[in-house]
């Protein structure tokens, strides 16, 4: 199949991600109701009010402060008990609504995050007319204490990109660390064998020194930085203490219009940490251009510019032979590893803008071999929802769906409470596929990941774990990692790998017309090796 060139893809990727993710203003209100749109003008209307409050208190202070400099005490007892009258029954009347405020935000987000997407209107309301009240009250102040917000903002930017780099080198350590101790681990035996521990441990311990470096650099460099930081937040407080001192000196302003610049600047210069957003997932997947090297083989390339998209609802299979790449997309979507160039999105996003967390919580994943721990079939089933609260009722309607829950049903008296574990005779390795397909449909995924999940089950088991892992398929965004060809064929779209790159993609039936393709090249092998594995167990029954 003929490919576009590197350049044109790109456009095209940019171009079909820019119209995916287009919206204009008044389709994000097509299911609004009559009441809806109602409680959308009454909200702005309050959070104008509420969002100018803040800079128009400093108004109050300010005069306030005029009203307590130069009086004699009769004046200022008198001026107190007015000043109660007229603003307390307004902080009687704002308690329970902040606190009604606060109650419904935590129970409609779930959690009760710093700064919440229902105040970002808000803040901008009051940061806009904070800059307002300032230039009204005192341009020259104004200016003056804003003269330092360039430098400030060119310090914090500078200080978030060295931080991220220096994150990443470490990160980067650790994980080349951690790569080795994988591979270590995974050939133990080995590694005793040729007494291999020692020069292990020295390579394992030159990684770990190297991660340590990357630390020490980084915390020294955070110092410094936000040393620096302070210190011109610090030379902004002077600028302002000084140059207000010398306007009241001159008599071109009093006490009250020196402090309202000072209290708004205290608005405008606080730094607010956002939590991760919680984004609702919807399921396109698209690669833009991927190249990747896992960190402890970074000569060699694993993806080489690949390039596809996988819709919502669509089910896109990954084929070649070994070492093409299948496996690494699956763990990239997880962000087990980041890319080494290119983009990968989820909605348009860019995947590195989630939290790996909350993304792992959209994502379902059935892999070669399930790891099954040693608990009841009823607890491994709930491990697919960590964090939340699975009833006996959703595990046994996930079981349903992956063909489960029969023959759990016939395990005796015990049933969901059979205790099982990754070298438990009691199930067959079918009936763990299927077990661990539960658990993966368990937290409702928008994404399911197939990695390979019937190349090491029997015929038999194969169709009933591939009827189960069909249902589970419906209505979400799968990419199944193929190894029996006979297992995608139903696929939307089939991706052949080699290399790193896409060199055939389409339905079962488009790949198998092309003459001397890969993909048709595969299917006949997998027939071959099928038959001799037939006349093997014919044999093996005569004997």
């Amino acid at each position: 199949m003929p490919l576009l060139p590197k350049s044109k893809t790109q456009k095209l990727n940019k171009k079909s991600s820019s119209s995916s993710t287009a919206v204009s203003l008044i389709t994000l209100f097509r299911f609004a109701t009559g009441l809806d749109f109602v409680c959308i003008i009454l909200g702005t209307i309050f959070a104008l009010g509420h969002g100018a409050a803040t800079p128009l208190l400093m108004l109050v202070f300010g005069n306030i402060i005029n009203d307590f400099t130069g009086r004699t005490s009769e004046y200022c007892l008198w001026n107190f008990d007015n000043i109660n009258q007229k603003y307390c029954p307004t902080g009687v009347t704002l308690t329970p609504s902040n606190f009604l405020t606060e109650y419904k935000r935590c129970n409609f987000t779930g959690s009760n995050i710093t700064v919440p997407t229902a105040n970002v209107f808000t803040d901008n309301i009051r940061q806009q007319t904070s800059y307002i009240v300032a230039f009204i009250e005192g341009w020259k102040m104004t200016l003056v204490v804003l003269s330092m917000a360039p430098l400030l903002a060119l310090a914090v930017g500078v200080f978030a990109k060295m931080t991220a780099k220096l994150t990443v080198d470490e990160l980067q350590a650790y994980a080349e660390a951690g790569s080795l101790a994988e591979e270590v681990f995974s050939s133990i035996r080995t590694v005793f064998a040729f007494n291999g521990e020692e020069y292990s441990q020295k390579r394992f311990d030159k990684h770990l020194q190297s991660a340590k470096r990357q630390g020490i650099r980084k915390g020294s460099t955070n110092g410094l930085l936000m040393g620096f930081l302070w210190l011109i937040i610090f030379c902004t407080y002077a600028l302002g203490f000084w140059y207000g001192a010398k306007t009241i000196r001159d008599d071109n302003y009093d006490v009250g219009s020196v402090m309202i610049p000072r209290g708004i600047d205290d608005i405008t210069s606080r730094q607010t940490q956002l939590d991760s957003q919680k984004r609702k997932i919807k399921g396109d997947i698209e690669f833009i251009n991927v190249h990747f090297a896992y960190p402890s083989r970074k000569d060699v390339k694993i993806l080489n510019g690949l390039s596809f998209t996988a819709r919502q609802g669509e089910t896109v299979a990954l084929a070649g032979s070994v070492g093409c790449g299948k496996s690494t997309c699956i763990q990239l979507i997880q962000r087990f590893y980041e890319a080494t160039s290119g983009d990968i999105l989820i909605d348009g996003v860019p995947i590195r803008e989630y939290d790996p967390y909350i993304l792992r919580q959209h994502i379902g994943v059935v892999s070669q071999e399930p790891f099954l721990f040693s608990r009841t079939i009823r607890e491994n089933i709930r491990f697919g929802k960590q964090g939340q609260i699975a009833t006996d009722m959703e595990i046994e309607q996930v079981a349903k769906q992956a063909n489960a829950h029969d023959f759990i049903e016939q395990l005796g008296k015990t049933k969901y409470d059979t205790v099982i574990g990754s070298g438990d005779s009691q199930l067959s390795g079918g009936q763990k596929q299927r077990v661990a397909i539960a658990r993966g449909l368990l937290r409702n995924p928008v994404i399911l990941l197939l990695d390979e999940s019937t190349s090491a089950l029997d015929y038999e088991s194969e169709r009933s774990v591939q009827d189960a892992l069909d249902e589970a398929s419906k209505g979400r965004t799968t990419i199944v990692v193929a190894h029996r060809l006979s297992t995608v064929r139903n696929a939307d779209k089939i991706i052949v790998l080699d290399k790193g790159k896409i060199i055939e993609q389409g339905t079962h039936e488009t790949l198998m017309k092309i003459e001397n393709g890969k993909y048709c090249e595969l299917v006949e092998l997998q027939k071959l090796q099928n038959m001799n594995d037939i006349e093997d167990e014919e044999r093996e029954k005569k004997t």
